[in-house]
């Protein structure tokens, strides 16, 4: 299970409102360069 960092935690919580998961994903594939599969 991935362990988020603080800074994930700040960006998840300021972008989640008002988004879907897929977009949550896409913006964190973006932002951290995460390959989720």
């Amino acid at each position: 299970m991935h362990k988020y960092t603080d800074l994930e935690k700040a960006f998840m919580r300021d972008f989640i409102p008002g988004h879907t998961y897929k977009e949550i994903q896409e913006a964190f594939i973006k932002k951290f360069n995460w390959d989720i599969t």
